[in-house]
């Protein structure tokens, strides 16, 4: 989880000086509680503050977590498990925070590397390549590599996307004996995670069905 937890605190080191002007003088708020897991209502989300979106096989869960004593330092989990012949799993974890435009501005395709680098220098063994892009609207940098679940092997996609306001993180990992099913599975997942405008105009995604639509409001309520 701590991988993940990386591009929350990148998050909130931006927007740290103007926390602490809002809060000076203020009493410290208590600790957020954390939700159970829950399935979300469709396999598709899209929060409305997310300007990217992932498109599932089935419905995923969702976990609003805390990691500090504010509600500045909750997110949530989005998670994905499916296993093939008790030999093989995918499961997929993706973290979309709201953002800035000056933290865009100040992620870089280099910085965007150095921090998915960052994510998985403790479960990658091999990053077989590290590769980042420019595109109208956001970046994506995404390393692909080879990881180590307990005693299985791992294949480990872990990609980074930021736009004017909101980014997002996915870790992917394809655990244990590979065969046509699960790669094609694998490919598939990952093809519908994206910057929401590319998806709904090459057709990946329907842009008519329901997302996924609770606030971050709502959420952390």
């Amino acid at each position: 989880m701590m991988k993940l937890l990386r591009v929350l605190c990148l998050t909130l080191l931006f927007s740290a000086p103007v926390m602490a002007q809002e809060t000076a003088g203020k009493a410290p708020a208590a600790a957020p509680e954390a939700t159970e897991e829950a399935q979300i209502d469709t396999p598709k989300y899209s929060p409305d503050y997310c300007q990217f979106t992932a498109q599932f096989p089935e419905k995923p869960y969702i976990t609003h977590k805390c990691e500090g004593d504010t509600a500045d330092t909750c997110f949530n989990l989005i998670s994905y498990t499916k296993v093939f012949d008790l030999s093989t799993t995918i499961t997929v974890e993706i973290i979309c925070n709201p953002s800035t435009p000056a933290m865009y501005k100040e992620f870089t395709p280099e910085t965007m590397e150095s921090t998915v680098r960052a994510m998985t220098k403790d479960t990658v063994i091999e990053a077989y390549e590290i590769k980042s892009r420019q595109e109208e609207g956001y970046r994506q940098s995404g390393l692909l590599g080879r990881g180590r679940k307990g005693l299985e092997d791992t294949i480990y996609i872990a990609q980074l996307w930021i736009a004017d306001h909101s980014i997002m993180s996915v870790e992917a990992q394809l655990i244990g004996e590979q065969s046509a099913q699960s790669d094609q599975a694998f490919a598939e997942i990952l093809r519908n995670i994206g910057f929401t405008k590319d998806l709904e105009e090459t057709g990946a995604i329907d842009s008519s069905a329901k997302p996924e639509t609770t606030t971050e409001s709502e959420e952390t309520k």
